[in-house]
């Protein structure tokens, strides 16, 4: 009897602390309390898929609410990397947009 007493007592404390530990939390995004944010990106694989990923990451940042006016992004191409910058290259299109952005 003592037994199930102590693990209804332990169920029950348990159910409650589960519980707590489940409380909802409220997201929030980071602030953006810089004047001025800088990014480095670096690429130096030529793989078309790899080229796509980091102009879509750059492509997020720079698209960011919170950095709007305040980014500043540098992309370093050696290696293989510099095949973006040829111009039958199809991300050609996507430099010239962030050149004339910058």
């Amino acid at each position: 009897m003592k037994n199930l007493i102590k693990i209804l007592t332990f169920s029950v404390f348990l159910t409650g602390f589960m519980g707590f530990a489940q409380k909802a939390t409220v997201y929030e995004p980071a602030k953006s309390i810089n004047k001025e944010y800088k990014a480095l990106y670096v690429i130096n694989e030529g793989d078309d898929q790899k080229i796509r990923v980091i102009i879509r990451n750059i492509n997020n940042a720079m698209e960011d609410p919170r950095l709007k006016g305040k980014l500043k992004v540098e992309l370093l191409a050696f290696g293989g990397g510099v095949e973006m910058f040829r111009k039958k290259n199809p991300t050609g299109n996507f430099l010239q947009v962030c050149k004339i952005r910058g």
